[in-house]
């Protein structure tokens, strides 16, 4: 420091020794880095607050993005049983309209070979006229083709 411009010997406050002075700055220095020091802490602690913050929000999209995705797949599986059910019946269905149609196919089958059954002339005479009630084809027993039993053998 500059001597005052008109020295004259200090008084007071003013007249404390320069060793003084410089310990007093070295608190105050002191005081300031541990100030400093205090506020760098803090700032720390609130960065890793806001880190944990931050993970933890990361985390918790992170789980909705799960759930969400797992809710997707349940309802895909859902929506897959639900067409697997519909193809099932559609198959069902149809083979039952098979089964129905076959079933009326051969009922007109069947009544069409009753009516020609029904249509057919008596058993044949041979050219003699001595045998009636048997087809000539046939073994004896029950006619085959009639399906009536064989009329006893008469004579002409």
């Amino acid at each position: 420091r500059p001597p005052p411009p008109r020295w004259r010997p200090l008084r007071g406050a003013a007249a404390m020794d320069f060793d003084d002075l410089d310990e007093a700055e070295d608190v105050a220095q002191a005081e300031a880095d541990a100030l400093a020091q205090r506020e760098a802490e803090e700032a720390a602690a609130r960065e890793a607050e806001a880190a944990a913050e931050a993970a933890k929000r990361k985390a918790e999209a992170e789980a909705a993005a799960a759930k969400a995705a797992a809710e997707a797949a349940a309802e895909a599986a859902a929506k897959a049983r639900v067409e697997e059910q519909k193809r099932a019946a559609a198959a069902a269905k149809r083979k039952a309209k098979e089964e129905a149609a076959a079933r009326a196919e051969k009922a007109r089958q069947d009544k069409i070979l009753e009516e020609i059954l029904a249509n057919l002339p008596d058993p044949v005479e041979d050219y003699f006229g001595t045998l009636r009630g048997r087809c000539l084809k046939c073994p004896p027993g029950v006619c085959n083709v009639y399906g009536r039993p064989k009329a006893p053998i008469k004579f002409g």
